[in-house]
């Protein structure tokens, strides 16, 4: 994903790769992919719980890119996993009404579902 604004767009298989201005490399955009149009999309984390809830870095990117699967509850794609180490989770997170749940969390030890 590329940040857009406060919320992230999703490259095309096969596009391009330019260097931002940190060195690193990123997609020319020029077809975008939407959110709901996806299979399956891998989460980074700072912390999750067995609930399959995440915390992420503050922004909120992938909750507001990804809160049309809490308005319609009949979105079953993309499927989210959130990518982690088991030193990650943690009892019980505090969820906000804007928090979208993840389908599960993939550590090198196991996989919640």
């Amino acid at each position: 994903p590329l940040l857009d604004g406060k919320s992230l767009k999703f490259a095309k298989t096969g596009n391009k790769f330019i260097k931002n201005r940190f060195g690193i490399n990123e997609p020319v955009f020029s077809k975008y992919v939407n959110a709901n149009r996806l299979n399956i999309i891998l989460m980074p984390l700072v912390g999750f719980d067995n609930q399959k809830n995440r915390i992420g870095m503050g922004g909120g990117f992938y909750d507001r890119t990804l809160s049309f699967k809490m308005r319609q509850l009949d979105y079953k794609s993309p499927k989210l996993y959130g990518l982690a180490f088991d030193c990650q989770e943690v009892k019980r997170l505090d969820i906000q009404p804007w928090d979208v749940k993840l389908d599960g969390v993939i550590t090198p030890n196991k996989i919640i579902k």
